[in-house]
């Protein structure tokens, strides 16, 4: 979403303000999905698919 509104940004003559607040939006909810992996995870692991899995994983 970054890459696509980067490119409108700098192609078209003004900038499109909904792919703004989209972009935005789901960068925040990824970098909210990060830090709760990081609390609830007790030790860094790769390749961890998402928070769903480590929810499930911890519920087990």
């Amino acid at each position: 979403m970054q890459a696509i509104f980067l490119l409108l940004l700098f192609f078209l003559p003004k900038p499109v303000y909904i792919m703004f607040y989209v972009m935005t939006s789901i960068t925040i909810l990824d970098l909210m999905e990060e830090i709760a992996m990081v609390l609830l995870l007790p030790q860094w692991e790769a390749d961890v698919k998402g928070l769903y899995w480590v929810i499930k994983r911890k519920q087990r």
